[in-house]
């Protein structure tokens, strides 16, 4: 899902089958790791703490010393989903994951409780329908049009927006088409930059290289250098 990157070690997730939108990944970390913004709830369990990153909108780098190796998991949810549980039964949980020796047995626990643990809500029916018309063309829609097509106002969407995540739906399409340009460069490494800027919706390879340093934190080819040789997430 190109969420989470880490370097030399393959990672591991599940999604869950009753609800769409909300898995589990784990990975080992080693030298260094990063998380890039995805406009998804993301809580990671590593080193025995509970990290809680909603709705961030700055990459999130990861650094190991002396060569050791850490273990890391996550749950992610979509935007649709409002979490009410509350983190001390949150971190129970990761608690109880940590705690069993095998993949199988992790991802059976996050099945089995997650939905108890996060209690999930959705959102306003208007949310919900703004994040699939991003989510669905990978953050090429236009605002103006999604509007027309809800019958609200721009102005109404983005106040509603940024009251519930702290960003408006524009930054929630750039992070959306940032995701679709990361799946394009780990399955598709015959394309060029330009190439996956014009395809993924940007107005040039100067506009993509920008939009790539502003979530990722440097360009796309020192990127693909440094992380496509792990699995993301």
């Amino acid at each position: 899902m190109g969420l989470v990157y880490l370097q030399g070690k393959d990672m591991q997730y599940v999604q869950d089958d009753s609800m769409q939108g909300i898995y589990y990944y784990e990975g080992i970390l080693r030298q260094k790791g990063i998380c890039i913004p995805s406009g998804k709830l993301h809580f990671t369990w590593k080193q025995g703490e509970l990290k809680v990153l909603s709705f961030y909108v700055q990459p999130i780098e990861w650094q190991v010393e002396n060569h050791n190796e850490i273990p890391i998991y996550g749950v992610v949810i979509d935007p649709r989903y409002e979490i009410q549980g509350n983190e001390q039964e949150i971190q129970q949980f990761f608690e109880q994951i940590v705690a069993e020796p095998t993949f199988v047995q992790r991802k059976h626990i996050f099945r089995d409780k997650w939905e108890n643990v996060f209690l999930p809500k959705r959102v306003h029916p208007l949310l919900e329908q703004v994040d699939r018309m991003i989510t669905e063309t990978d953050g090429k829609a236009v605002m103006e049009n999604i509007a027309y097509e809800l019958g609200y106002t721009t102005r109404q969407i983005e106040k509603m927006f940024k009251r519930e995540y702290g960003y408006g739906p524009k930054m929630f399409a750039r992070m959306i088409r940032l995701q679709a340009a990361l799946r394009k460069m780990e399955e598709d490494t015959g394309s060029t930059f330009a190439q996956i800027a014009e395809e993924t919706g940007y107005a040039d390879p100067s506009h993509f290289q920008r939009e790539f340093r502003r979530f990722v934190g440097m360009t796309p080819k020192q990127f693909q250098a440094e992380y496509f040789r792990s699995n993301p997430v």
